[in-house]
């Protein structure tokens, strides 16, 4: 099923309206200031009964390392953390939720992918430069909603790598110059 969430670049309100194929509301996300993340960012998908937010955790400069998140979907929580290794070339982060082992990582064509016990279930298509960010997501995300808060929410840390990528390379040549 195809979902599109507007541009948090292009905001027309506080919340971010996610839509189904058909145009219809399924939630929305929001951001929300939290000392107990770093720089006081959490991320929150919610849907008409469920609540999930998602974090990245306070470790200082081992962020730039390797990141750790933490997703909170009703009351219960879930660690992922950035795969050592790949996360130095790539976005790719690990982790499981309800016995499933949860791989979100980019794809070469700069996609985000999320995979579950090994099966693509889903992917993100979405720059900077468009107005909306459009998910496709198979029936399994749908049917377990901690997933599915997981995918919504994916986008947003994809985003953070990304400015952390770019910090880290304007480090590495401002010695070349």
């Amino acid at each position: 099923m195809r979902f599109s969430l507007q541009n948090p670049l292009f905001p027309t309100s506080k919340a971010l309206l996610l839509r189904d194929e058909h145009e219809h509301i399924t939630g929305y996300v929001s951001f929300k200031k939290d000392k107990d993340y770093e720089d006081q960012r959490l991320f929150c998908f919610q849907d008409n009964n469920n609540n999930t937010t998602l974090g990245i955790n306070k470790t200082g400069l081992m962020r730039l390392v390797r990141t750790s998140y933490t997703l909170t979907h009703n009351d219960t929580c879930y660690t992922l953390q950035e795969k050592l290794g790949p996360n130095l070339i790539y976005f790719c982060v690990t982790g499981t939720i309800h016995s499933h082992t949860i791989i979100i990582e980019e794809n070469w064509d700069k996609d985000v992918e999320i995979k579950v016990d090994g099966v693509k279930l889903g992917v993100m298509h979405g720059t900077k430069k468009d107005a909306f960010i459009v998910y496709h997501l198979e029936d399994a995300l749908l049917t377990n909603q901690a997933l599915f808060g997981l995918a919504i929410l994916s986008y947003f840390i994809y985003q953070v790598f990304l400015k952390d990528a770019d910090f880290i390379m304007q480090l590495l040549w401002e010695d070349e110059i």
